[in-house]
């Protein structure tokens, strides 16, 4: 069995049948790895359609807030600084784009 072709029809096919319910034991089987070493051996789109599932089944506890967004990120993932960078990065990148 080819776990690139089935996994995501599987988690697709979980989180909709779990679609809204708030089941806390089923929304951990999306959950990201928690280590660098373990992220490793997860593709980037599988990431993402993990957080996808995690949210519509924990449909209640999704909030349009820069908090919740960054309580979904593992902790071995975050830097103090990051964001700063991340958005004077952003800002040059837009003051570069309207100089075109």
């Amino acid at each position: 069995i080819n776990l690139n072709v089935t996994s995501p029809a599987a988690a697709y096919a979980l989180g909709l049948m779990y679609l809204q319910t708030n089941d806390e034991t089923v929304a951990t089987m999306f959950e990201i790895p928690a280590t660098k070493f373990a992220l490793d051996f997860v593709r980037p789109d599988f990431i993402l359609l993990r957080v996808l599932m995690r949210g519509l089944i924990m449909w209640d506890s999704v909030e349009a807030t820069a908090s919740w967004v960054d309580g979904e990120i593992p902790q071995f993932l975050k830097k103090k600084g990051d964001a700063a960078t991340a958005a004077a990065m952003a800002a040059a990148a837009m003051g570069s784009e309207e100089e075109e």
